[in-house]
C-alpha cells in the first residue's frame, strides 16, 4: 500500500486552477482516480523528467502534475499549466524529502508498477 502526499505548493496550485473552473476540477479528480487505478494508463502520459527523479502526468493538454515517487509514497509536488510547472523545475530541482510536504493531506492507495524507478531521500 502506498501513500499519496500533497505538497503545499500542489494544494495552492490546485486551489488556483479549480477556483473558477468546475470542469477542470472534475478532470483532475478523474486523472487522480486513474492514477490510483493504473499509473501506466497511456492517457496519463507518465514520463520521467531529467534531474532528480521527478515524474509528470497530464491532466489536460495544458495542465500537468509533477510527482516524486519514494518507496511507499507518491508526492504530488506541483500542478499547473505546462509552462508554469516546468519552469518551477529549474527553480527547485532538488529531491523532495518532506520539507515542503503536508503529510496531513495524505491518503492510501495501492499499486505502483515495478517498472518505475524509485528515488530516495538523501
Amino acid at each position: 500500500m502506498y501513500e499519496l502526499v500533497l505538497s503545499k505548493k500542489y494544494q495552492k496550485g490546485l486551489e488556483k486552477i479549480t477556483s473558477r473552473n468546475v470542469k477542470v476540477k472534475l478532470k483532475i479528480s478523474k486523472t487522480l482516480k486513474l492514477l490510483l487505478k493504473d499509473i501506466d494508463h497511456p492517457s496519463l502520459r507518465l514520463h520521467k523528467l531529467s534531474g532528480e527523479g521527478e515524474w509528470s502526468i497530464s491532466v489536460t493538454g495544458d495542465i500537468r502534475i509533477l510527482l516524486y515517487i519514494e518507496k511507499s509514497k507518491i508526492y504530488l509536488l506541483r500542478i499547473g499549466k505546462h509552462e508554469e510547472v516546468y519552469d518551477s523545475i529549474q527553480e527547485h530541482s532538488a529531491v523532495y524529502c518532506g520539507d515542503e510536504l503536508n503529510a496531513d493531506m495524505s491518503s492510501s492507495f495501492g499499486g505502483i508498477p515495478r517498472s518505475l524507478e524509485r528515488g530516495g531521500c538523501h
